[in-house]
């Protein structure tokens, strides 16, 4: 083997451990930096929809929650309201006063997909009914999933972090 052949060879392979170097160091530091950034505040991050749904009994034709709702309603300062299927709401819990009190058939369908009113939401099919819980505001950000405002920024400086650590 002559000496450019060895040459190439220690060069070529010295590219490949790099690379496999770079990933792995990435890979670390993004599972790191989720670990520390998420992993303390993975429980409280979701609402629980359906559990609260099943807290909300149907009682002699009115809807009744139970101590349990609303202790699930402030802990997320949060509000709830139940559909019925010609739009009217016919249980509440904390209801914004500027929200309508009855929706058509497109109002539900522009509202399913995260907002009402400028209010995130999450809606959970119920028998016969819907029930819609808001959220406020400035609290959570609904894209094609649900995050909360105060984890766009940890996530922003995280990847302006790797990209500079990589440049250096």
């Amino acid at each position: 083997m002559n000496v450019s052949e060895r040459f190439f060879r220690r060069y070529v392979f010295s590219a490949i451990g790099i690379v496999v170097f770079f990933l792995v160091v990435n890979i670390l530091l993004v599972g790191s930096y989720l670990a520390v950034a998420y992993l303390e505040n993975v429980a409280d991050s979701n609402f629980p929809i359906e559990n609260l749904s099943n807290h909300i009994v149907l009682e002699d034709g009115q809807f009744v929650g139970d101590g349990q709702v609303t202790e699930m309603l402030n802990k997320a300062n949060a509000w709830a309201m139940i559909l019925d299927g010609d739009g009217m709401v016919v249980w509440e819990e904390k209801l914004p006063e500027e929200l309508p009190r009855h929706y058509s058939s497109m109002d539900v369908a522009m509202f399913s997909r995260w907002y009402l009113n400028d209010y995130p939401v999450n809606i959970w099919n119920r028998q016969d009914s819907l029930l819609v819980v808001g959220f406020p505001q400035e609290d959570i950000v609904n894209y094609y999933i649900s995050i909360k405002t105060q984890y766009v920024g940890p996530i922003a400086f995280g990847l302006l972090a790797a990209i500079s650590i990589n440049f250096f």
